[in-house]
């Protein structure tokens, strides 16, 4: 059986390396708006947060069928303009691919990481519940494991 905790923790310690905060399926403390949008001294800081999704079944081999998974993650980022939007969405998918041909442990197993996939690069969406507005981006990613034996 996959404990995929460990999976998820892996894909947030790779995102740290973004140097912005990253939100573990909520907004993290300390990003967007910091004060009041439009006043002077106010500031918005960039930040990622990523969700895991539900997984199908997993696969493998006859004597261990859930030896090998797809495992599906929601990695949406924000900016205060459609470019440093980007720039955090680019920066996280390049961080996450790099777990690609790595080895991860996920409670009494280790995986390896045969391939990260970018399933969807979203659309930027602007947001106008502040002014001035914001923007995000959600991709969808899958992280295909192999149990080690």
């Amino acid at each position: 059986m996959l404990s995929r905790s460990g999976i998820t923790e892996a894909i947030l310690t790779a995102l740290q390396a973004t140097l912005k905060p990253i939100g573990d399926a909520i907004q993290p403390e300390s990003s967007g708006w910091l004060g009041e949008p439009a006043l002077s001294g106010s500031n918005f800081v960039p930040y990622v947060v990523l969700t895991p999704m539900t997984a199908n079944a997993g696969t493998g081999p006859f004597d261990d069928s859930q030896a090998d998974w797809r495992l599906p993650y929601s990695v949406a980022n924000f900016g205060v303009t459609r470019q440093q939007c980007e720039w955090m969405a680019d920066k996280a998918r390049e961080l996450i691919q790099g777990l690609s041909q790595t080895h991860v442990g996920s409670g009494q197993h280790t995986y390896y990481v045969q391939q990260v996939l970018e399933q969807a690069i979203g659309g930027i969406q602007r947001v106008d519940q502040t002014n001035p507005p914001y923007y995000g981006q959600v991709d969808t990613i899958s992280i295909w494991l192999a149990k080690e034996f």
